[in-house]
């Protein structure tokens, strides 16, 4: 039996390299979605030529974002794609907004809207269903802990004022910041999210643990509730 070329085992390699020293030296900036895909799935995939099946990710779900938003069982509907290469594209998301939550400089105040906002606008980047979380902040407004609640729409019966005011006690927080988000994107509060601001307000103040805000989150919009009530609970807005 002969000597195995390399090359001719895997065809691809020595594009695959070039791809590799592209981004190395240029950065990602230099490359298209569709390539930056193809460079991704090489890793998962390192035996097939990857440039194809970027190519029909790209056209079946349109942009590299829905790509990334697409289910496992969505992906694995394309030939070509199996779990092992499904999972690693569903993951990436999720470890973005980890990775984007984590920079957060516990050194900022969470009393100022602005940061409040964008820090919760990467918590809840790309979910596709309604998630409620709480901040637990000390007496200068600096992150604690964030903690989810829950998973589904919210109501007051889907999760107890209880679980609220454990969590706020057992962190040592002198104030909390609650919020779900919208995936359909409307910012607008429903007579349910109002009803629960109340409810989570007074349980806490009971405590003497203020809730500063409930935000709505919607995308890159977001609505702070208890701002555009006419009365907040123990203070005049």
């Amino acid at each position: 039996m002969g000597r195995t070329d390399k090359n001719a085992v895997n065809p691809h390699k020595n594009h695959r390299q070039r791809l590799k020293a592209r981004f190395v030296s240029e950065g990602a900036n230099s490359l298209d979605d569709k390539t930056l895909l193809e460079l991704l799935l090489s890793f998962a995939l390192p035996r097939i030529d990857t440039r194809p099946l970027a190519a029909e990710l790209i056209e079946r779900f349109g942009t590299i974002t829905r790509v990334f938003d697409a289910s496992i069982k969505e992906l694995t509907q394309i030939e070509g794609i199996r779990q092992h290469t499904a999972i690693l594209i569903v993951m990436l998301p999720e470890l973005s907004r980890r990775y984007l939550s984590g920079k957060t400089d516990s050194c900022l105040s969470f009393h100022e809207e602005k940061v409040a906002a964008e820090y919760l606008k990467n918590c809840f980047s790309g979910l596709k269903e309604e998630r409620v979380m709480l901040l637990c902040l000390d007496a200068y407004g600096g992150l604690i802990e964030r903690k989810e609640l829950h998973r589904g729409s919210i109501n007051s019966a889907a999760f107890s004022m209880r679980m609220i005011t454990e969590t706020a006690i057992t962190s040592s927080c002198a104030f909390v910041i609650l919020a779900h988000n919208h995936p359909n994107g409307s910012i607008i509060p429903s007579n349910e999210d109002i009803y629960t601001t109340q409810r989570v307000a007074a349980a806490l103040l009971i405590n003497d643990i203020e809730l500063i805000e409930h935000y709505i989150i919607a995308g890159d919009k977001y609505t702070p509730i208890m701002k555009n009530m006419p009365e907040r609970y123990g203070n005049k807005a």
